[in-house]
């Protein structure tokens, strides 16, 4: 038997809605929920797709993506991200009409236009900054490395060390190490400009640019190392997307 008195209605829990993360009583749907919002609540970017502003900012603080970006920048390039970047470098100089049999009957101008593909962004932005063209080359590790890479690449025995590195699978993991080294390039020409010239911004963004495309940029001086003169293929005039 049921105890004499008065009912009392119980409410329904409250439930957190499914639609822009408001409460609502069970059973009352969205629109009840609707009702007991600010108007300043339901005009907030992302209010009724299921995503959560300050939800999603506590997820990227909690990822710290900042210390992510800070210890990627300390992972050293050398010897295995310098290798990829020549060994990629060095392919489009074999991809070039005429590389390979200049490499036959002048090893030593193929030798220079290896090293130019390599480290063609470093003498330009010496260049720019003033400092002496042949710098970058007393790093005897890079050098060394390079030569290795250009050796193999035009004198292998049957090509081998080449058909590996063209292998597609391979190549997209040497491409995608070539332009991690090329955002670090662009980022330390930026840092050594404005080391010198504090509030040249032109200047900061001229030395990033020859750091991320010199090697497209001294493609007319290349050309002439190899004997072939084509100055309407100037990267000025046609920019590449590394321009």
């Amino acid at each position: 038997m049921e105890p004499d008195g008065p009912r009392t209605a119980v409410a329904p829990p409250l439930r957190l809605g499914r639609f822009g993360g408001g409460a609502w009583r069970a059973g009352a749907g969205p629109a009840a929920g609707e009702q007991s919002r600010g108007r300043g609540q339901r005009d907030a970017p992302g209010w009724g797709l299921g995503w959560d502003p300050a939800c999603a900012m506590e997820l990227l603080s909690a990822l710290s993506l900042g210390e992510l970006a800070l210890s990627f920048s300390r992972v050293p390039l050398f010897p295995v991200f310098d290798l990829s970047y020549f060994i990629v470098s060095i392919l489009y100089l074999k991809y070039e009409p005429g590389a390979v049999e200049l490499s036959r009957r002048h090893p030593m101008a193929s030798w220079l236009c290896a090293m130019l593909h390599c480290f063609g962004s470093y003498i330009l932005a010496d260049l720019l900054l003033g400092e002496p063209l042949i710098d970058y080359f007393s790093n005897n590790s890079s050098v060394l490395l390079a030569s290795a890479i250009w050796y193999l690449i035009f004198f292998c025995p049957l090509d081998l060390f080449y058909k590996c590195v063209c292998f597609l699978p391979v190549k997209l993991i040497f491409v995608a190490m070539k332009e991690v080294v090329r955002v670090r390039k662009i980022a330390v020409g930026i840092h050594h400009a404005h080391h010198h010239y504090h509030h040249g911004w032109f200047v900061m963004i001229a030395t990033g640019w020859v750091k991320g495309a010199g090697v497209a940029l001294m493609s007319s001086f290349e050309q002439l190392l190899r004997g072939v003169w084509k100055p309407e293929t100037n990267e000025i005039l046609h920019m590449s997307l590394c321009s």
